[in-house]
């Protein structure tokens, strides 16, 4: 079906790709595992055209389709889906699926006067078929839906119904477990073997989840520095992937709780540093806000370091999407949100952040009442927000990334961004590389770090782990953990959910914006409840 021959793409002197060489089987589901930065999402922008091979080869069906256009491809039966959903926002979902197959009599002016009639025909027939789609990914009852207002995860499928509009050859999925619910994945896994079974589809599969890879893929390639190292069987290798055993720790969690040992009788399992001087118990201090009628604080003593109290709300003059629900955090602590998509993880986050507007409750930070002050004044409180998607400026280098999160401070911050790099050793190496070039592992810490250099009181993270391997997982918990450590508390919202409730102190389970479970990470992880209906079984 396609193979690949001594494939490199360079971006100066950084060859992302060096002498890649594979072949993907007809009617097969072939996963392609390794490290961030190993090369995986830039081998599938090579051969689904979005980029220019620096050389080598790439031929479908034994034609030479090197350099093609995506739009060519498409008609050629080769799609692609992304880590980050690009749907049309302000379109329905039953509309974004409409928009697929191409060539549609309304295309052209001269057919919207002369031919209305088989055009109306033609619109029935693709919204039929939309509406099967949707029926068979299980996500009919949101056909009328903006689709910016869809979870992650219901983007995800969304991503995969639209190759389901056209006659599709093969398919590529770039992160498709990338920030959803463990119970949506199995969804999606789901409806990936209906589809490879059923209409025959190929499907080449990027994922770090290797649980997920092991149930669906087969064979399964493994890519580190560019180049594939080895090709082959989970099943065949002892359900480890097939590379050497050096390669083994990346896919092996190695948290050190395990779910057993009690946050607060053994914090943080005696990991991390103590240095505070990386956060900031006064705020920004020196900086003096812009004031306005939604720019002051009132003084409101007592209770948590921070609550997002009985917080109801929307987005403009939409449905609510929070009903009463509550988030606290104290000083130091790690507070996590989990929950099915589309329950409201981060609405409650954004809503604690000031970026939606609640119709009731209240957020209090550190004894002051913040409910009616924006987002760029909640910083100069000590906030720190890292969004999930567009956290970072791809064109600037990983430095300069890291200074503009200093941008609101008056002293000098090289201490801050030297704390930064020692939490982060990779982004030392690479700090005059623009950030656009690095993995999805690495521009998380460029984001996390730039959080940091404003010296926040609360950090607040939305899918920290999203589409990252393994071991990068297990590095971004133990700095969150050292992080925690030095007096700054952490809210977040992850999709790993038995990791992220593994280090949490306290866990907030939502569904339709509600709380319905709220605990201690262990209890909630020892829940049976939860375990079956959110973690998965």
């Amino acid at each position: 079906m396609i193979t690949v021959h001594d494939l490199h793409k360079h971006f100066g002197g950084f060859h992302a790709v060096d002498g890649a060489s594979l072949s993907i089987q007809p009617g097969s589901i072939t996963g392609l595992i390794g490290p961030n930065g190993a090369g995986k999402t830039t081998l599938f922008n090579v051969i689904a055209g979005v980029l220019e091979p620096t050389s080598g080869r790439v031929e479908m069906d034994g034609e030479d389709i090197t350099g093609l256009p995506p739009h060519v491809l498409f008609g050629k039966g080769l799609l692609r889906t992304f880590q980050i959903a690009h749907e049309f926002s302000s379109m329905t979902v039953r509309e974004n699926l409409m928009m697929v197959p191409g060539d549609q009599l309304g295309e052209t002016l001269w057919n919207t006067w002369m031919h209305r009639k088989r055009i109306a025909e033609e619109e029935r027939a693709l919204a039929k078929k939309a509406d099967e789609v949707l029926d068979f990914l299980t996500i009919f009852h949101l056909a009328d839906e903006r689709a910016g207002n869809l979870s992650g995860g219901q983007k995800k499928l969304l991503e995969l119904g639209r190759t389901m509009m056209v006659d599709a050859k093969i398919v590529f999925l770039d992160e498709v477990g990338a920030g959803v619910n463990r119970t949506l994945l199995n969804t999606i896994g789901d409806a990936i073997l209906r589809l490879n079974k059923e209409r025959n589809y190929t499907f080449v599969v990027i994922e770090h989840d290797m649980d997920f890879i092991g149930k669906i893929c087969d064979p399964v390639i493994c890519m580190a520095e560019g180049k594939v190292l080895a090709e082959g069987s989970l099943e065949e290798n002892g359900g480890v992937p097939p590379v050497p055993p050096p390669m083994h720790p990346l896919y092996t969690p190695r948290r050190g709780c395990e779910g057993n040992c009690p946050m607060s009788d053994k914090p943080y399992s005696g990991r991390g540093n103590k240095d505070l001087s990386i956060g900031n118990p006064d705020g920004i201090g020196t900086l003096t806000p812009a004031r306005g009628q939604h720019d002051r604080a009132t003084p409101a003593p007592g209770g948590p370091f921070l609550i997002g109290e009985a917080m109801t709300g929307g987005y403009g003059k939409g449905a609510d999407i929070l009903h009463d629900c509550t988030i606290a955090v104290e000083k130091g602590e790690i507070a996590v949100i989990v929950g099915p998509n589309g329950a409201g993880k981060s609405t409650a986050m954004k809503a604690v952040f000031g970026m939606l507007d609640l119709r009731e409750g209240a957020v209090r930070l550190d004894g002051e009442d913040i409910t009616h002050l924006t987002p760029q004044a909640r910083v100069a409180h000590g906030m720190g927000f890292v969004p999930q998607t567009s956290n970072i400026f791809t064109s600037m280098t990983v430095e300069e990334n890291l200074e503009m999160g200093a941008f609101i401070r008056t002293d000098d911050f090289s201490g801050t961004l030297s704390q930064v790099y020692d939490l982060f050793p990779i982004l030392k190496d690479k700090r005059r590389q623009p950030a656009g070039e690095l993995s999805g592992g690495q521009r998380q810490q460029v984001a996390v770090g730039r959080a940091l250099m404003t010296r926040p009181k609360l950090l607040m993270l939305d899918e920290p782990t999203a589409g990252v391997s393994p071991i990068v997982m297990d590095e971004l918990f133990d700095r969150i953990i050292e992080v925690a450590r030095t007096g700054i508390s952490i809210l977040m919202v992850e999709q790993n959910a038995r990791q992220a409730l593994d280090i949490a102190d306290k866990g907030y389970v939502l569904v339709q914006g509600r709380n319905a479970y709220t605990d201690t990470g262990k209890a909630l992880l020892n829940d049976p409840e939860v375990r079956r209906s959110f973690l998965g079984g």
